[in-house]
């Protein structure tokens, strides 16, 4: 009984979290569909094209809610005027289980045409492309190229599998992402130019998944983790409740294993129940409390806020895999070569042998290039609890903390609520990429 009321309490803290941050298939059908449309260079339809300008004076002073600091207001305020072009494309492709959607991606860069690099910004759960407003503005105006992903059953990919299916998709894997992401990466950065990847959330598992084809390593320059994504909570919560006192005892500890694995398979599949009106009462609030902009125009004009919030339980759903008696999505098993990604596939098809490209454990050289960025206010994801990736990379771990000029903390929604320090991050590490190259042979 204890177990239980403290497994409750843990999950309705999960769901509070997650209101303020952000497969049904069988696995076998999982793993033999990718032989055809694994990573395949996809025809795109242009639905857009605009030239446009943004003020960003006007943009900022219209989000009260964003606190500019004093060391960017001169910046700004010199870009009354920034020219841009905007397009929007769309391809279709297939989910695991053979389902057809569409995929939608957005390109923005100055109107010149001339970029310094391609920025790649992959949003969360509960969230779309719409969500690096802020930081897009700020880019394109520096002079960057920005290209963001909508994920499955998100944005503008919703809105447009939803005019040409009439439906949204049941339960997709982060694999779906993951592989639309790489197709996104193949079509829009050229082979002999290099790009910035940051995952938020969620979309650090999209863009790790991405990575993983083992497609892109020389052309990465960083892959930054913005609050990333680590494992799926309620099996964290299960796996602390049952711990095996005899695990390391041989013999005794294979033996006890096995009551334990089966103990934790029926506490999983139950905490899963009780979570879910919770994670939907949660969601319904985060999606209903959005403005038009935030959620974005055009497809807050196609659905129904109650509608958008069950497309989004969707994607949690994925994220359980096929059996919730097992374990969700795992990122830190592409991370750690030690977890066998068979063990962890749930109906998500992260093996196939029969693939062209296969998902398989990070390269050393994208863990080198990965560095973690945390909010010391997030109440889901934080340094500690995502100790199993921090060990595996590379590169730097940071950490902010409640600024000190305008009281922001740094919570769960660093790309809404600290867009400056982020864009300062990728600065950063463009700055260094560029005297790198500068001092090479």
């Amino acid at each position: 009984m204890k177990i239980h009321v403290k497994t409750t309490y843990l999950l309705v803290v999960l769901a509070l979290t997650i209101s303020y941050s952000a497969m049904s298939a069988p696995a076998d059908a999982c793993l033999g569909f990718y032989d055809k449309t694994y990573l395949q260079v996809l025809p795109t339809k242009t639905q857009r094209l605009r030239r446009d300008a943004w003020s960003l004076p006007k943009f900022f002073s219209d989000r009260s809610e964003i606190a500019v600091p004093s060391r960017w207001k001169t910046m700004i305020e010199n870009n009354d005027s920034v020219p841009y072009q905007y397009t929007e494309k769309t391809f279709e492709r297939k989910t695991i289980d053979g389902t057809k959607y569409t995929t939608s991606y957005h390109v923005l860069q100055p109107t010149n045409g001339k970029y310094k690099t391609t920025i790649v910004l992959q949003h969360g759960f509960a969230e779309s492309a719409i969500y690096f407003a802020s930081m897009t503005r700020l880019l394109v105006a520096m002079g960057f190229r920005v290209v963001a992903m909508d994920g499955a059953n998100a944005g503008h990919t919703l809105m447009h599998t939803l005019k040409n299916r009439g439906r949204a998709l049941k339960a997709p894997s982060p694999v779906e992402d993951g592989l639309a992401l790489a197709e996104v990466l193949r079509l829009e950065i050229p082979k002999g130019e290099k790009f910035i990847l940051l995952g938020h959330s969620r979309g650090f598992a999209v863009s790790s998944l991405a990575l993983a084809t083992g497609q892109f390593d020389k052309q990465l320059i960083k892959h930054i983790s913005s609050n990333g994504y680590d494992t799926w909570k309620v099996d964290e919560i299960v796996d602390k409740q049952i711990y095996n006192p005899f695990f390391f005892i041989p013999g005794l500890g294979q033996f006890t294993e096995y009551f334990a694995n089966q103990m934790r398979n029926i506490l999983r599949r139950q905490t899963n129940k009780i979570s879910d009106p919770i994670l939907l009462n949660s969601v319904t609030n985060h999606q209903a409390a959005k403005s038009k902009q935030e959620v974005g125009i055009e497809l807050s004009e196609e659905v129904t806020r109650m509608f958008l919030s069950l497309a989004t339980i969707q994607i949690a759903d994925g994220l359980k895999g096929s059996d919730t008696s097992q374990h969700g999505y795992d990122n830190t098993s592409l991370y750690n070569r030690d977890m066998a990604l068979r063990d962890y596939d749930n109906g998500f098809g992260l093996v196939n042998p029969k693939a062209r490209y296969q998902i398989s454990h990070l390269s050393d050289e994208v863990k080198n290039k990965t560095m973690m960025v945390f909010g010391d206010s997030d109440k889901l994801i934080n340094k500690a609890g995502s100790k199993t990736i921090v060990d595996e990379v590379g590169g730097p771990i940071i950490e902010f903390s409640t600024d000190k000029e305008t009281g922001v903390e740094a919570g769960h929604f660093l790309p809404s609520e600290r867009p400056f320090d982020l864009v300062e991050t990728i600065l950063n590490v463009f700055k260094e990429e560029r005297a790198k190259s500068r001092t090479a042979p």
